[in-house]
């Protein structure tokens, strides 16, 4: 058995987050508790208040599934599980459009230290909807325009619409492509003073009430991709208090940087 002294323990499910011990033995919950009494032969590990929680998941990981270097799954999934992360799943690209491109990570999965899930894309490059009912029967955990919005609405509609009989989540980019294309900075004085092609909050709200739009219109379970926006993070509220299904994911590197950080 092993015992866990001061740790910030945290679990969503439960809702806890505070101090405490937690004893595990064979890779499962013995007891949890404000103060445990340790036992004989006992390992004891003090997180010193460093926090202790389920495994993470990374919705959006960017690996290539048919390379064996480091960009490969193989060395993606090592790093995720050296970092607490337990649950991967591959970001949908243009060669995850059917059921049959999955092979790659269903193999890696089979020896993988973490657990791995593949995302499906929802329009090919071709511009025509992907095999969505099919790649969701081969295990699919969600679907996604790959990081590059559908500009055609119509078929933008008609694949949420055929995800949404499926009670799939699909992903789309929170980004107006043509007030992004060719940015590298948000909109603001700072970028002004350096130069920098920038995108406006704008580009980042008219997406979201596009999408937030689709939605409605054809009930689909909706993830937006990337807010890095006050704008945005506005656009997604009002779009919840409608009673919509919609979450959203954002960059770490926004909860870490902010754009004086561009000039360093």
């Amino acid at each position: 058995m092993t015992l866990i002294r001061n740790a910030r323990l945290i679990d969503p499910a439960s809702g806890r987050d505070a101090l405490g011990d937690l004893r595990f033995q064979d890779g499962l919950i013995e007891a949890v508790g404000g103060t445990l009494t340790a036992q004989d032969d006992e390992a004891v590990i003090d997180l010193e208040g460093a926090v202790l929680a389920p495994a993470l998941i990374d919705l959006r990981c960017q690996t290539n599934p048919r390379s064996s270097g480091r960009a490969g799954l193989a060395a993606t999934a090592q790093a995720a599980a050296a970092g607490g992360v337990g649950t991967i799943v591959v970001a949908p690209d243009p060669d995850l459009s059917t059921p049959e491109s999955f092979a790659p990570i269903d193999n890696a999965a089979l020896t993988s230290p973490v657990r791995i899930l593949p995302a499906g894309l929802l329009v090919d490059e071709a511009g025509e909807m992907g095999e969505i009912g099919l790649m969701l029967r081969a295990g699919a955990a969600l679907l996604g325009d790959g990081g590059r919005p559908i500009p055609d609405t119509r078929l933008a509609r008609r694949a949420l619409s055929y995800a949404a009989t499926f009670e799939a989540w699909s992903s789309l980019r929170a980004e107006d492509p043509d007030l992004a294309r060719g940015t590298c900075a948000h909109e603001g004085d700072l970028a002004m003073r350096l130069g920098l092609s920038a995108r406006p909050g704008g580009a980042e709200r008219m997406a979201i009430d596009r999408a937030a739009a689709l939605a409605e219109l054809t009930g689909a379970r909706l993830l937006l991709d990337r807010i890095t926006t006050a704008e945005g993070l506005t656009a997604l509220q009002t779009a919840r208090a409608k009673g919509l299904e919609i979450a959203a994911t954002a960059p770490i590197t926004h909860f870490i940087f902010n754009e004086v950080d561009t000039a360093s």
